[in-house]
């Protein structure tokens, strides 16, 4: 068992969160519904759905509660999901761009590592280079062992060499990748498409959901060494 401001005040210093004060989301405590945690639950998405599958003090998001332009009223859906957390005593936690962005377990370096491949950070950016010696039918297939890409372009060279990688929905990062290089994200978006064409940047797109189940996994990890407390990933894809 653990202190639940132990906890969080653990996280939120060991992501980074200070880092990310421009986020559009609120990074940490959301919810307090419990003071001491036995068990953990953790999820890319928070949701009543996920919240009935959990069974735990805490549960840990990706994509929590609270965004700068969400109301802060508690009413309607809100008000809904707010009461089933404080009726049966789980507090939320939420981490968005420092779990995209951390070296050791943010989504972007954990989905390299799961590639066969070595995460080296770009600095001032959330999205991560690794470099792949190989063609670009051998990296596809790499990626589609893992997920079943939603979008594939070859758009630029055959031969690899350097690869970004943004999960969730990157295509904003995508203009400033070098061009005749390759760029792996989650959700690929309609105006990235023609930009990718005409830099000749090859897309690979596994899915926003997919690519983010990386990081509240590794967390979850990171927890159970160092706390001794017990975790669950609630696995609820949303098919984009």
């Amino acid at each position: 068992m653990v202190n639940l401001t132990e906890l969080t005040d653990w996280m939120n210093n060991y992501l980074g969160h200070n880092n990310f004060l421009d986020d559009q989301a609120l990074n940490g405590l959301q919810v307090e519904a419990s003071d001491e945690i036995k068990t953990i639950a953790l999820a890319t998405d928070a949701s009543i759905s996920v919240f009935e599958k959990a069974k735990a003090d805490l549960m840990i998001t990706h994509h929590g509660l609270y965004w700068t332009r969400i109301s802060p009223v508690i009413a309607g859906e809100m008000a809904n999901r707010v009461r089933y957390l404080m009726d049966h005593k789980m507090s939320l936690y939420a981490s968005h761009l420092p779990l995209d962005a951390h070296s050791e377990v943010g989504n972007n370096a954990e989905l390299i590592r799961a590639l066969g491949l070595i995460p080296k950070s770009i600095e001032g950016s959330v999205s991560f280079t690794t470099n792949f010696k190989g063609n670009f039918d051998e990296l596809l297939q790499r990626a589609a062992k893992l997920e079943e890409p939603t979008f594939v372009g070859q758009f630029g060279p055959e031969d690899l060499n350097e690869i970004t990688v943004c999960t969730g929905m990157g295509t904003n990062l995508l203009f400033s990748v070098k061009p005749n290089t390759t760029f792996i994200t989650g959700e690929f978006n309609h105006h990235g498409y023609h930009y990718a064409l005409e830099n000749h940047i090859n897309v690979i797109a596994l899915g926003h959901y997919f690519t983010e189940t990386y990081g509240v996994k590794a967390i979850g990890k990171k927890l159970e060494e160092n706390f001794g407390v017990k975790t669950e990933f609630i696995d609820l894809p949303t098919g984009i």
